[in-house]
């Protein structure tokens, strides 16, 4: 274990924080979840999402900074415990494409403008389901879906 000295301390210390300030993260969150890493990234037409929440702290830190996001969708398996690795597809009524994003976790969150969206989840299994929503300006949306973590006619060996 290294030591310090006493004429050195100050300079581990502003070290330190220097390297800490180049390393913060490029949001702000509660100080409870400022030690998650969460990653917003944007599409190519300009759509900013996050997705995860594998942990607890994640789960916490992902809803903080996405909070004022105006879709929210869960993923979870038909017997409600969380699933990850769907592949989200949000569409406009006329079919227009406006996201394709692979959700890391079972939360996935999308800075949509308001209006009428198709929401399409499928599942690492093969499964999927669409559901519509209207997204209000100045509120959250939540979308649940419910998927098999296996596709129908996979069989398990045993």
């Amino acid at each position: 274990m290294p030591t310090f000295s006493r004429s050195t301390i100050p300079f581990v210390a502003l070290a330190l924080c220097f390297a800490g300030g180049l390393a913060a993260p490029a949001f702000s969150a509660p100080p409870e979840v400022a030690d998650a890493r969460i990653d917003v990234k944007q599409s190519d037409n300009g759509i900013r999402y996050v997705s995860g929440g594998a942990g607890t702290e994640e789960e916490r830190a992902i809803r903080a900074v996405a909070k004022d996001f105006s879709l929210r969708v869960v993923l979870a398996t038909p017997s409600g415990s969380y699933l990850g690795g769907a592949m989200i597809d949000v569409r406009k009524p006329d079919g227009k494409n406006v996201l394709v994003a692979d959700s890391q976790g079972p939360l996935f969150f999308a800075e949509l403008p308001s209006g009428r969206y198709t929401v399409k989840a499928s599942g690492p299994g093969g499964s999927s389901m669409s559901k519509t929503v209207n997204l209000t300006s100045g509120k959250q949306t939540e979308v649940a879906f419910h998927l098999a973590e296996t596709a129908p006619n996979d069989h398990v060996a045993r």
